[in-house]
């Protein structure tokens, strides 16, 4: 009872003096003078649920409580009503936070979203819907028990509402942060940089707000810098810095945000704040999805080796066991015929022994094959089609909130245009702002800007596309597809080891138009994938690399009954020996780890065999390596 008694009494006290802090920004010239577009309060009541639990709400009345109800009455001098709206005040806001930690737990499921994009997009709707209850509520009961005027309303409503949003938004997942803030652990080079990051972050506010230089927006790269070098907890710290450094210049005059009024001022900056805060979060939770991806990526890849070999050993084992018993019963079988006629029968009841034998030696070898293989690419199909579905979410999000941000510019500068129309003479200040930001490069400037993000939305879209189109895992038995397009999402899936830190690989697509063919889609693309695999590792090879390094891909039309797809490396080829052994099985020239040999005697089954087609390699030393594949338009 004692430690929940100080632990109300300690929240009601913080949350006072925070309260006090910011009403010192109100609105001065609207009663009760205590409406902000800075509302520190409310961060702390949100992430006191959140961490303690729903039961901390009187902490968070009472002091919403104690910081209004002087206003209150120094705007009616009447201590009923004064008492009457301070309780609807303290209440509506207790609820409104109470509100927003119910739907982050149930939205989210968590009560740090941070961690994933569609999570921060919930959060950021919640903080900006859930406030409104509360800013609605409590101006309007202002009005009517006449505490102040309708005609403030809007203006005392919009205060409200953005100053607890963009709070919200800014310091709540700072103080959510410091629940595991202790178990953080930084190198001596990472603590160097921070040092310096937190530097260059006071240098660059000093210039802004200190110096009066529009220089503002090298916060973002700043920002940019934390997230992608120290996580999410790197870019919750240097936001809220950031934005703590913005609001404590602004209240004191200084800056580019400055405007008539000092809630002007902070009303533009909580927009500016509001921006960079979505932007970072949004950031911070693409890479740790990012980072979580690829340790899912490893962790599959180590289990799908780890099976791999234990599998592999397990066919060699029984194939040893086969040849054992293939080479007896040849013993045998020499052995019977140096005996008497009579015992030819059992002869050649051996033979048909033997013989079944090899065909099934065989077939375990082409099973072995193709299951080691299909492993490996439907574990592939799967993480390429899982990644192309998050992807997916919030390019979506964006793609769709382009053609609104687009009507708001149009409409904004139509309204600005109209103003010059009609008021000839500005003021001096709004002469000087317009001869310092160059309004007709914004004009001009502002489309182009708009056009590249969607042209990078779409460019985004496009590489999801192409990532479905190569996982096909909705796809099954014969198919019509389009081949130059199945090249082109192999490519893409393999463009990290094109481009490689020493040197990158030039691909050359000849393309030739060709009809949509009848075939297993997945089969063919194991193929692709298999060949400019093998392809790449010629050219990365220490002993091949070559100052420009090439894959030429050829594709056309065969007599109008088959396509020709020709991959050519420029690597140095392979002598006549090994040529002859590449669709052997188990065979390979690669050191022991690096490859199985599997690959390309996969290659020869799914062409020849499955779709009756031809495969051959031409290649001279020194000169490079050529796979021609030739498949009919038609499967049988």
């Amino acid at each position: 009872m004692f430690k929940f008694l100080v632990i109300i009494l300690g929240l009601a006290l913080l949350y006072f003096a925070t309260g006090k802090l910011s009403v010192s920004l109100a609105l001065s010239i609207i009663p009760p003078n205590n409406v902000t577009s800075v509302w520190i309060p409310a961060p702390i009541g949100l992430a006191a649920i959140l961490l303690l639990g729903n039961w901390v709400w009187l902490g968070i009345w009472l002091g919403d409580f104690l910081v209004n109800f002087p206003s209150y009455f120094q705007a009616v001098h009447y201590l009923p009503t004064s008492i009457i709206a301070a309780v609807i005040k303290a209440s509506i806001s207790t609820f409104s936070l109470i509100l927003a930690a119910f739907l982050i737990r149930t939205f989210t499921g968590g009560d740090f979203p941070f961690r994933r994009a569609r999570d921060v997009f919930k959060y950021v709707w919640i903080v900006m819907m859930c406030p409104m209850i509360a800013c609605t509520v409590a101006i309007y009961t202002m009005c009517v028990v006449q505490i102040t005027s309708w005609e403030n309303y809007k203006s005392l409503w919009l205060t409200f509402w953005l100053g607890d949003s963009v709070s919200l938004l800014v310091f709540t997942p700072l103080l959510l942060l410091c629940k595991d803030i202790t178990h953080v652990r930084l190198a001596s080079t990472k603590l160097l940089e921070a040092v310096l990051l937190l530097l260059v972050i006071l240098i660059i506010a000093q210039v802004a707000f200190g110096l009066g230089y529009p220089v503002e927006y090298l916060m973002i790269p700043c920002l940019v810098w934390a997230t992608f070098r120290f996580k999410e907890t790197g870019a919750i710290i240097s936001l809220a810095l950031a934005a703590s450094l913005t609001v404590l210049a602004t209240s004191q005059g200084r800056g580019t945000f400055i405007r008539s009024s000092l809630n002007d001022s902070l009303l533009l900056l909580q927009a500016f704040n509001g921006v960079i805060a979505l932007t970072t979060l949004l950031l911070a939770a693409v890479l740790a999805e990012r980072a979580r991806s690829r340790k899912a990526l490893i962790t599959s890849n180590e289990q799908l080796e780890t099976c791999v070999e234990e599998r592999t050993a397990t066919l060699v084992h029984m194939n040893e066991k086969l040849k054992k018993e293939i080479m007896e019963r040849k013993q045998v079988e020499t052995a019977l015929r140096r005996s008497e006629g009579e015992k030819s029968q059992l002869i050649a009841s051996l033979q048909a022994q033997t013989q079944k034998l090899e065909t099934t030696l065989q077939n375990l070898k082409k099973t072995q094959v193709q299951l080691i293989q299909n492993e490996k690419m439907s574990s592939l199909g799967q993480l390429v089609a899982g990644i192309a579905h998050e992807i997916n979410n919030p390019i979506s999000f964006i793609y769709g909130n382009l053609t609104y941000v687009r009507e708001y510019a149009d409409y904004l500068l139509k309204l600005l245009m109209l103003y010059q129309k009609h008021f000839l003479y500005p003021p001096p200040e709004i002469i000087a702002l317009l001869a310092e930001n160059e309004l007709n490069f914004i004009i001009e400037d502002l489309p182009r800007v708009l056009d590249s993000m969607n042209k990078g939305a779409n460019r985004i879209s496009s590489i999801v596309d192409n990532l479905h189109k190569f996982a096909r895992l909705d796809e099954t038995g014969i198919k019509r597809v389009d081949i130059n397009e199945s090249i082109s999402s192999t490519l893409l899936i393999l463009e990290h080891r094109l481009k490689s830190k020493h040197q990158s690989i030039e691909v050359i697509k000849q393309y030739g138009v060709l009809p949509k063919i009848a075939c297993y889609p997945g089969e063919l693309n194991q193929v692709f994938i298999n060949i400019i695999n093998n392809a790449i590792d010629a050219l990365q090879d220490s002993s091949n690399f070559k100052n420009n390094p090439q894959i030429i891909i050829n594709t056309r039309l065969k007599n109008h009954q088959y396509i020709s797809i020709s991959i050519k490396d420029t690597a140095l080829g392979m002598t006549e020996e090994i040529r002859r052994q590449i669709f052997d099985p188990f065979f390979t020239t690669k050191p022991v780890g690096k490859g199985t040999g599997l690959g390309l005697a996969i290659s020869h089954q799914i062409i020849v065999e499955i779709h009756k087609g031809e495969i051959k390699c031409i290649s001279t030393e020194g000169e490079g390596t050529e796979i021609i594949i030739e498949i009919p338009i038609t499967v049988n």
